[in-house]
């Protein structure tokens, strides 16, 4: 999922927020006969948990996907003869990580 407006980690909890928080009252017209406001609270905490899963599936590729794309050839020749933790301390030293 491709969200540019908000990290991934805020919005899951604005979402998770909505999920136990609101009352979703100005849905009760629009639901379809077949789904409840539990049913939507339901859905919204879902989206919630996969956006963190997509979080930690992130950190533990080690890459952003930003900083394969700035990669040359070359840095990711020289890379791939790295351990993997040689690799991530030079790219969190040039920045291309977060800490």
């Amino acid at each position: 999922m491709k969200i540019q407006s908000l990290p991934k980690d805020l919005l899951a909890e604005v979402i998770h927020y909505i999920a136990d928080y609101e009352s979703l009252d100005g849905l009760r017209e629009n639901l379809a006969a077949d789904f409840t406001q539990e049913d939507i609270r339901g859905a919204l905490r879902e989206v919630a948990v996969q956006l963190l899963k997509e979080i930690e599936e992130e950190k533990e590729s080690g890459r952003s996907e930003i900083s394969t794309r700035l990669l040359s050839q070359e840095s990711k020749e020289l890379l791939s003869s790295l351990s993997p933790l040689e690799g991530k301390k030079l790219l969190k030293a040039f920045g291309f990580l977060d800490n």
